[in-house]
């Protein structure tokens, strides 16, 4: 049982954790300089993604 549990602790649990608390943060990053930018009266402006997939070659 405790080769078991602790395979999955390491495994699964420590970074499925670590990745909801990096998500978290980028977030909290986001809104906080989402707020910095409307009190200096800047207007949000939102980058253009690049959704353009690569084009295959032609043989």
């Amino acid at each position: 049982g405790g080769l078991i549990s602790s395979t999955l602790l390491t495994l699964l649990l420590v970074p499925t954790l670590y990745a909801m608390v990096e998500l978290r943060k980028e977030r909290r990053a986001k809104k906080k300089a989402a707020k910095r930018a409307a009190k200096a009266g800047v207007p949000d402006q939102p980058k253009p993604e690049e959704t353009r997939e690569a084009e295959p070659a032609q043989a």
